[in-house]
C-alpha cells in the first residue's frame, strides 16, 4: 500500500468552463472513502499489481461511454483512469444534493465496473 494508504483516489476536473458547486467537494470525499473503504475491506486489489485505483472524473463538452484505463504506474503502484461526463449532464444536479450524490456515484460504479472488466476483477458493486 502506498504512504497515503488509499486503494482508491478520486479527483475532478473541468475541461470546459463550469463550476462544481458548494456540494461537489464534501460530497465528492464521502463517497471517495466510502468506496475506499470497500475496496479494502473485500481486498479487491488483493491479486493486482497495483494497490491504488487513481481515477479522475473530467468534466467537458461530451459525455463518453469509454473509461480511460492506462498502464500500471509501477513505480507508485497505481492504476490510473479517467472518465468524461459533460459538464451540462453536472450542472443539472448541481444544486439538489441528494440527486448531485446519486450522479457521482453512478459514475463512479460505472467506472469501477469498467476496471473490473479490463482487469478480471470480480464485480465489486
Amino acid at each position: 500500500m502506498n504512504t497515503h494508504g488509499k486503494a482508491l483516489l478520486l479527483g475532478a476536473c473541468g475541461t470546459v468552463q463550469g463550476r462544481f458547486g458548494r456540494w461537489f467537494h464534501p460530497i465528492f470525499r464521502e463517497l471517495n472513502e466510502e468506496f475506499d473503504q470497500l475496496i479494502k475491506e473485500r481486498r479487491w486489489l488483493a491479486s493486482q499489481p497495483f494497490d491504488t485505483i487513481h481515477h479522475v472524473i473530467r468534466f467537458g463538452a461530451l459525455s463518453a461511454d469509454e473509461v480511460e484505463i492506462k498502464t500500471v504506474d509501477k513505480a507508485q503502484r497505481e492504476l490510473p483512469t479517467a472518465s468524461m461526463r459533460a459538464m451540462s449532464e453536472l450542472r443539472e444536479v448541481l444544486l439538489d444534493k441528494d440527486k448531485l450524490r446519486i450522479f457521482l456515484r453512478e459514475e463512479i460504479i460505472r467506472s469501477l465496473k469498467a476496471i473490473s472488466e479490463s482487469t478480471n476483477l470480480p464485480s465489486l458493486v
